[in-house]
């Protein structure tokens, strides 16, 4: 599977490519600028970042990844950091890292993240 990411003004739109077909927008973003992401290794939550923030999503069990941006989410402010893309959920789910491209940079732990208490609508 594909996943391309193409940035329009302030959102981004979300595109699937599963096979050799085009499948079009499967999701709008809510946010410019995504540089990376990470499902979760229970595959309930999505993350993605831009160089600010990121935006989480749960997902239903089966639900398929490009509907959970549909769902709720909620939006972390993060760390500044100069070139900062990278972004992993823990082994457990319960938080997620980030980190810079440049040498020599700090990891960032986010923990306790209350998904059902945060959820942007």
């Amino acid at each position: 599977m594909v996943l391309i990411f193409s940035s329009y003004n302030k959102a981004m739109s979300f595109f699937m490519q599963p096979t050799n077909s085009f499948t079009g927008r499967a999701a709008i973003l809510p946010m410019a600028m995504a540089v990376g992401g990470d499902v979760s290794g229970d595959g309930r939550f999505v993350i993605i970042r831009n160089l600010t923030h990121a935006c989480i999503w749960q997902r239903a069990d089966k639900e398929k990844l490009y509907n959970a941006f549909s769902n709720d989410y909620i939006q972390v402010a993060l760390e500044i950091e100069p070139q900062g893309e990278a972004v992993c959920f823990d082994s457990k789910g319960e938080g997620f890292y980030t980190t810079s491209e440049k040498e020599n940079q700090p990891i960032y732990y986010f923990e306790n993240f209350d998904l059902a208490n945060e959820l942007v609508q």
